[in-house]
């Protein structure tokens, strides 16, 4: 699995009741999931992550498995990165160099005169155990503990203690409450700190002895939200392979034979089941008796062959002739790449999966070692040129497929193949029983069968069938009706409107992702793409997935540098509000798929967060590289939310968890807000401080054009953002919750759909752009609130200053935030909608026609929908 791509894994495996979990990977792997210690907390389960440090020798006849449980047995075959004139592919764990030069704090020594002083009953009156001596635990304690400068085991020591903070597996309930996760992601905040606290208790691997003194001692916040130790060697492109090996299955017992041979049934007969040879005595047929010695062998038949799943994963053709390596030169693995039936005997490969970067599968050198293998093995294979793309949720695309018909621009068709771009028959020199991977493929092991394709997902496949049909997609005569009735009456607004064009009429939004929490069939979590006309683009929250949702929208062909490619090029801003993994999680695979552009992009990409996701970044960008600071000026350069506060600068209350590094000084992030303004075209851009228990903002976008874009971001619905978003031209405003859930709205720290149309009516908000629906709600959120009045047209008139947070004259705004005054023009955002601000009115008009469309995709589906276990 890839290094940046499990985060969300790991909480959907915690909120499924899966109580332990053992985590094997390559280098990188401790440092990976300890930089989530930020955002993942769930105490119901327990992770025991193993990371593979060094490549076994490929002479060693039985190498250790890295993971064995009753059922299977599992080896690793790493293809790690190399460089000319290393003699090993892993690298050097407890390598690990100091952090780059521009750190403006030198590196401290092992000891410093201040830790000594603690050590020795200094002025401070800290314990009298030497430091020496000290576990991590303790010396986490002290004010001047900083992980940044542990160094090889102690600094893998350390990264463990925070994965056993994050899944402590205590039996605390896995559903985090809002009271219990309030504060929680944010270790910035000034708090007295006790060691019996949680959940911030911590207590270290009940496994490790050397560690016993560590239980039951909890590390501070303060140490938590420091930086982690540095790591160096470790390369994004580190894989491991692996070989799953089932158990012996012992040979049948023959009972019929047993019972001619005299065997007495019972505890003898089991012994011969385990292999024991036995004596007994016989009737000799003559009146007396005779000894007999039976051998397992005449009466068990012989043990079954261990059966074998190989899962190659190879994205490099240099890392080809490692893996051959293995196959060919150990004398264990290479049993497993055999046509010799003595080898079967001990071992029997049922199936191969290769999973295959580019130009892989067609290397000659790969197509040798694929046909090492015995004629027997299925080979299962997934490479993007060589397998087809469809829709994953097919009647969900197929409501967008019958919205399309409603409106070609405002829902557009996913992209989609449902044919190979390179058919593997077109592939000479394959091996026989070659299948693509696809969804419902099921493959059997023991027995052996060929891979056969789940008949009910073929059966129930709608969308593919529909779009490839080329009639349009049948529509229900009464939604058909439903459809005529909202665009002729569209069409009567517009002829009789006198609506003049507006500033921003033309810029594009693009809800990617419109789910709280967790990702579900219709919804994707938390993402709005802004595009600005002329300018660039700008990405409100990237939660998980994003990057699928935009590839899926605007095409991904490798080939083209057009799509989803183009919209990377542009984008020149992305915002994320706050520290809850459905908010940030995608961040990272988007910065992943940015660096791949080529020629890379003209202008930098800003990244606007609280600390907790820049330092998370900061720490995912050592074992991947994610453009951060790249020299010339066209990579990720990031900037503190805090900065850009709309009331004044407000910092972090411990100031003593701020790590003495060029991208925590408040300086440096105005200057470069300053520079993302002046490439978008925006008079100002300033957070706002929501209400969601842990720090969060919203954000306020205005543009030298006129326009001005509010995002809220979770929040219960506050007058911070009226206040500082007066007369926005688009409010986009979570509306989590129906009106009829206002109490679990507020326990959950959110907003119900009445609340943000009142947020939306006390800023004069033009429009309005709901998002972030619960689970609960997979079709149309349900509200109690007045219909849009279109007829309002003002109120008191006052106009909200556009405030510059980079000028450095910061008022507060006098409005009264209490007095509604006009109804916004309202809008539900849909996953993949794409709607220009000048066409509000238009998505307003269609709402009851979308409502019906949903109701007869649910229907079509014949499921509810399960309520959502909120955490946030």
């Amino acid at each position: 699995m890839h290094l940046t791509d499990h985060a969300g894994i790991f909480m959907l495996l915690a909120d499924a009741s899966f109580k332990q979990l053992d985590v094997v990977g390559p280098p990188g792997l401790l440092h990976n999931l300890a930089s989530m210690r930020s955002y993942v907390y769930r105490p119901g389960m327990k992770v025991n992550p193993r990371e593979i440090e060094s490549l076994a020798s490929v002479a060693e006849a039985q190498p250790e498995p890295v993971y064995r449980d009753q059922t299977v047995t599992v080896y690793g075959i790493p293809l790690f990165h190399t460089t000319p004139g290393q003699s090993t592919y892993a690298p050097d764990p407890t390598a690990i160099q100091p952090l780059p030069s521009k750190r403006r704090r030198s590196n401290s020594p092992t000891f410093t005169t201040k830790r000594q002083r603690i050590a020795e009953g200094g002025p401070r009156g800290s314990p009298q155990t030497p430091i020496e001596q000290q576990t991590l635990v303790q010396r986490s304690q002290t004010p001047d503990f900083m992980p940044c400068d542990l160094r090889g085991q102690e600094a893998q020591e350390w990264r463990r203690l925070l994965i056993s903070s994050m899944f402590p597996c205590n039996g605390e309930p896995r559903n985090v409450s809002s009271t219990s996760c309030k504060g929680k992601a944010e270790q910035g905040k000034a708090e007295a700190w006790k060691p019996q606290d949680a959940p911030n208790a911590v207590t270290s691997n009940p496994n490790d002895g050397k560690n016993a003194s560590n239980r039951n001692i909890a590390i501070p916040p303060r140490s938590k939200g420091r930086r982690l130790p540095p790591i160096s060697g470790v390369n994004s492109s580190n894989k491991l392979c692996y070989v799953c090996v089932g158990p012996k299955v012992r040979g049948k017992f023959d009972v019929e034979k047993a019972t001619q041979l005299g065997v007495p049934k019972g505890r003898i007969r089991g012994q011969l089941t385990q292999g024991h040879t036995i004596t007994f005595m016989v009737d000799d047929g003559k009146g007396g008796q005779v000894e007999r010695t039976v051998r397992p062998e005449e009466i068990v038949s012989p043990p079954e062959a261990s059966r074998v799943v190989i899962i190659i994963d190879i994205d490099k053709p240099e890392q080809i002739p490692q893996l051959m390596t293995y196959f060919t030169e150990s004398p264990f693995y290479r049993q497993f790449r055999s046509k010799n039936e003595e080898d079967e005997k001990e071992y029997v490969v049922s199936t191969v999966f290769h999973i295959c970067g580019q130009d892989i599968l067609e290397d000659p050198r790969y197509k040798l070692f694929m046909n090492g293998f015995a004629d027997s093995v299925n080979h299962i294979v997934s490479s993007r040129k060589h397998i087809p793309d469809p829709i994953t949720f097919g009647n969900a695309a197929l409501n967008l497929l019958k919205l399309n018909r409603l409106d070609p621009y405002i829902f557009p068709i996913p992209t989609f193949r449902n044919e190979a771009a390179v058919s593997l028959a077109d592939v000479p020199g394959l091996p026989q029983n070659i299948y693509t991977m696809q969804a419902g493929l099921h493959t059997s092991v023991r027995p052996s069968r060929s891979p056969t394709l789940d008949e009910p997902i073929e059966s129930h496949e709608t969308f593919h069938t529909a779009v490839s049909s080329s009639e349009p997609v049948e529509l229900p005569p009464w939604t058909l009706s439903a459809f005529e009735k909202v665009q002729a009456q569209y069409a009567e607004m517009e002829a009789n409107s006198q609506r003049s064009p507006k500033p921003g009429d033309d810029v594009l939004v693009v809800p990617l992702g419109t789910s709280s929490a967790l990702p579900n069939k219709y919804r994707n979590v938390s993402s709005t793409l802004i595009q600005i006309p002329r300018w660039g683009n700008v990405l409100l929250d990237a939660g998980e997935g994003t990057w699928g949702q935009l590839a899926r929208l605007f095409g991904d062909d490798p080939a083209c540098s057009s799509g989803v490619w183009q919209v990377l090029r542009d984008l020149k801003c992305i915002f994320l509000s706050h520290i809850h993994g459905d908010h940030h999680i995608g961040l990272a695979k988007i910065l992943a798929m940015r660096k791949m552009l080529n020629p890379p992009p003209s202008d930098p990409l800003y990244v606007i967060g609280v600390r907790n996701i820049l330092l998370y970044l900061r720490e995912m960008s050592d074992i991947e590289d994610l453009a951060l600071d790249e020299p010339g000026g066209r990579g990720v350069i990031t900037i503190l939310s805090d900065t850009l506060n709309w009331r004044r600068p407000a910092p972090y209350p411990d100031s003593a968890t701020m790590d003495l590094e060029p991208w925590t000084d408040w300086g440096m992030s105005r200057a470069a807000a300053a520079d993302m303004c002046r490439s978008l075209g925006l008079t100002s851009f300033m957070t706002v401080d929501m209400d969601h228990g842990t720090r969060c903002y919203g954000a306020v976008l205005r543009h030298s054009d006129g326009w001005s874009i509010v995002f809220s971001a979770d929040t219960l619905p506050t007058n911070n953002l009226v206040s500082a978003g007066q007369n926005a031209t688009l409010l986009i405003h979570e509306a989590t919750m129906a009106d009829d859930q206002q109490e679990l709205a507020a326990a959950k720290l959110h907003s119900t759909f009445s609340q943000a149309v009142d947020v939306a009516r006390r800023m004069r908000a033009e429009n309005l752009l709901l998002t972030h629906f619960s689970a609960r709600y997979p079709k149309m959120p349900q509200s109690e609130a007045a219909p849009p009045d279109t007829s309002v047209t003002g109120g008191d008139g006052c106009e909200a200053q556009a405030h510059d947070v980079l000028s450095g004259g910061l008022e507060q705004q006098t409005v009264d935030v209490e007095r509604p005054t006009t109804s916004p023009t309202l809008a539900l955002a849909f996953d993949h909608m794409r709607i220009r601000i000048g066409d509000m009115r238009k998505i307003n008009t269609y709402l009851p026609a979308i409502e019906q469309s949903f109701v007869e995709t649910l229907e079509a589906d014949d499921e509810e929908p399960d309520p959502a276990k909120d955490p946030w």
